[in-house]
């Protein structure tokens, strides 16, 4: 800034270092330091709440930068394919409140809305942030969706962050997809042999997480069960 160069580093409390009391600015040409008080998340605990909200890509996230967004601090992290280090997407992890306002995007211009509307929706007033020069390189476009019809021949699920996520395997399909039960709640009434139709994009990981996931009429199902 102006020129000067600065160095930040987030301060722990004295009885433990999983969270953070406050950010410390220090400038490098004069020796100024500055203490920010700001209770919340510490840079790995903000890491690990980015990696949670894309675990079925199995993407890993960069160390995080503290950055100011509508006058909220916020964690900005780059989200990488775990085999290539290919940046996949972008996050954005409220400092104060992590496990409340986190979100991310296949490209900046998204995540920084979303982040934008996560605030809001939690009683913040945020203005929208304006990209004039967003870079060209980083996430690719999101691939094309493809969609598969099949019959169920594996059906499991866990519970992940409180909320239960179904992993469906089809017949003609070799992974798996996922889908959380708290965005279709008509997934806990599949059984093995119902014939679903998947909407996704095609990936290389063991589970891909489902776009949109439709049944067949029952009395369809009964009637192919039954030739």
């Amino acid at each position: 800034k102006d020129d000067d160069v600065y160095m930040y580093t987030g301060i722990t409390s004295i009885t433990g270092d999983n969270s953070i009391v406050g950010f410390l600015l220090i400038n490098q040409r004069t020796k100024e330091a500055i203490f920010y008080s700001v209770t919340g998340a510490a840079e790995e605990s903000a890491r690990g709440a980015a990696q949670a909200m894309v675990s079925d890509y199995g993407w890993s996230a960069t160390f995080p930068l503290l950055i100011n967004v509508s006058g909220q601090p916020t964690y900005f992290l780059s989200l990488k394919e775990a085999s290539t280090e290919v940046v996949q997407g972008y996050a954005m992890v409220n400092v104060s409140q992590y496990n409340k306002i986190k979100v991310w995007g296949r490209n900046l211009a998204e995540c920084i809305d979303n982040y934008v509307k996560a605030l809001q929706d939690n009683g913040i007033n945020a203005e929208d942030v304006q990209i004039d020069d967003a870079p060209s390189q980083g996430a690719p476009a999101p691939a094309a969706q493809e969609t598969v019809t099949g019959a169920i021949t594996d059906l499991r699920s866990a519970v992940i962050d409180g909320g239960t996520v179904y992993y469906i395997k089809l017949e003609n399909h070799g992974q798996y997809f996922s889908v959380a039960a708290k965005d279709q709640p008509d997934v806990v009434l599949l059984s093995k042999g119902d014939t679903v139709t998947v909407t996704y994009q095609a990936g290389k990981n063991a589970i891909l997480p489902a776009e949109k996931l439709e049944a067949a009429p029952k009395d369809a199902q009964q009637a192919k069960k039954a030739d």
